[in-house]
């Protein structure tokens, strides 16, 4: 018996950024995660992060959901 593959797991996962409050905009608070379509990608500490480096993270999510501007 092989491992499962995600596609085959039961549970299924979202995430779901919620726009900034009006104290985060006040402190000019920076937003850390990404969306492009159905990806995430996350930028601890709002640092401008490529590939290559150690903390540019894309976990995988079934669903991703951005806030409306």
């Amino acid at each position: 018996m092989g491992e499962p593959s995600l596609d085959d797991a039961n549970v299924k996962v979202a995430v779901r950024v919620r726009p900034m409050n009006r104290r985060e905009k006040d402190l000019n608070t920076k937003c850390i995660v990404e969306m492009e379509k159905n990806q995430t990608i996350l930028h601890p500490g709002g640092a401008n992060l490529g590939k290559g480096d150690s903390r540019y993270a894309r976990p995988k999510f079934d669903h991703s959901l951005c806030p409306r501007q």
